[in-house]
């Protein structure tokens, strides 16, 4: 009897340590960035922490930067070492992740009292950013409205957009918003899985994804960059179980392909609607895109809008080349967001590289 007792207490033991190690596991990872940058004010540091902050591509903050303390500029420019040349063999989406940057970099000086001006560059630097301080006033809600910005993947409620969000988000004449119900939903929810599924299935873009999932709390510390389970939206038990069951070798399999296309379905089919913005394809078109889509997210989270860009559509043939015909278009679309109202609105993750990795502060 006290042999069986003892091996209950063991047994029971074990499960709890188990659970526990699945609830530590599951917790809220913090990075922590070092703003620091040699030469560079805290302010100034600051808002370039801000501009990391920006949507991009696979989270591989694929930028690198110069700073010229006494001209006043930023130069932005691609580090080639951090592009996905799979999925985005012509940097298409490089070029709009680097606009992000330049677009967020913009709204965190103005947040900070600075105006700013912009030119576009050739060769490896895309754009300049030119700032002058003007007032010493901080606007620290524009400042909150960047912290706050995420991709949020999860599934949204079924409650409609309002014609004041629509119309607080639809800024551009180039930007379209085609609510759920409408013949263009359909065709951008049917299509999207159907591209969702070729690429999942595509052996050397799952190679690529899976060189950039990051599968550990450790791994995303030590890293700062990617796609940990908090980019993924998971969290608690399921972020834990994922850990457990997933590696870099298992994502690249036709089970963790049928898992996508099956939470990409979840996805498309919980949402208000999605929102299509064009533009020509050249660099500056795809930079100003970028610009456009930080603008348009920020107000979406102004209005409590949920925001989840899908891409696959735009990454895969024959949908990338049909769409533009298709919805009646007269340029191309670049950026297909998911929107909708979450239970939760959540927050940025905020997994991003020490900021002495990437910039540069230029000596005169």
């Amino acid at each position: 009897m006290k042999m069986y007792v003892k091996i209950i207490f063991i047994a029971a033991a074990v499960i709890l340590a188990g659970f526990l190690a699945l609830l530590f596991n599951g917790r809220k990872i913090q990075v922590k960035t070092d703003k620091n940058v040699e030469g560079l004010s805290e302010e100034l540091c600051e808002v370039l922490y801000l501009a990391s902050l920006a949507p991009n591509s696979h989270n591989t903050q694929m930028w690198k930067v110069k700073v010229d303390t006494q001209n006043q500029t930023v130069v932005i420019g691609l580090d080639k070492s951090r592009r996905l040349p799979v999925v985005d063999p012509y940097d298409r989406e490089m070029t709009i992740s680097l606009g992000c940057y330049a677009g967020m970099l913009i709204e965190a000086f103005e947040a900070y009292g600075y105006e700013c001006g912009i030119d576009y560059l050739s060769g490896d630097d895309y754009v300049k950013i030119r700032y002058n301080k003007v007032n010493d006033e901080i606007l620290y809600d524009r400042i909150e409205r960047i912290y706050k910005r995420h991709t949020d993947k999860s599934a949204f409620t079924d409650t409609a957009l309002s014609n004041g969000q629509v119309n607080n988000i639809v800024l551009y004449d180039n930007v379209y918003y085609f609510p759920k119900g409408t013949e263009q939903f359909t065709y951008i929810k049917e299509n999207m899985l159907a591209a969702v599924t070729q690429q999942s299935y595509d052996k050397a873009k799952a190679e690529e994804l899976a060189n950039w999932l990051r599968l550990s709390n450790k791994e995303t510390v030590e890293k700062k960059d990617g796609l940990p389970a908090e980019q993924l939206g998971l969290s608690g038990v399921v972020k834990s179980m994922y850990y457990l069951t997933t590696t870099h070798d298992s994502a690249q399999k036709d089970s963790f392909a049928k898992q996508s296309i099956n939470t990409a379905s979840r996805q498309l089919n919980g949402c208000a609607g999605f929102l299509v913005i064009t533009s020509g394809d050249s660099r500056e078109e795809l930079l100003s895109c970028g610009i456009e889509l930080v603008r348009i997210w920020l107000s979406a989270v102004e209005c409590g809008v949920s925001v989840h860009p899908m891409s696959a559509i735009l990454e895969e043939e024959p949908y990338y080349s049909r769409i533009i015909q298709d919805l009646n278009l007269s340029k191309q679309p670049q950026m297909v967001l998911r929107l909708g109202i979450a239970d939760n609105y959540g927050e940025n993750a905020a997994i991003r590289r020490d900021l002495a990795d990437y910039i540069i502060v230029e000596e005169n």
